[in-house]
């Protein structure tokens, strides 16, 4: 985890696949991520990211 004065980052949980799953379904947030990312577009693909994601940050 890494902190800063205005900031926290953390790995996914999975308690974080719901929310996370409506926030990327939201057109102006995906908008503003940029176009040239691929992000899942259904709740088994965002479950899967989340999977993949956490093995790569919990090596």
């Amino acid at each position: 985890m890494y902190f800063g004065e205005k900031i926290k980052l953390r790995a996914y949980k999975e308690s974080d696949i719901e929310d996370s799953y409506a926030l990327i379904e939201n057109f102006e947030v995906r908008s503003m991520l940029g176009g040239s990312i691929i992000f899942p577009f259904s709740l088994d693909e965002q479950k899967e990211f989340v999977k993949i994601t956490r093995k790569k940050t919990l090596l």
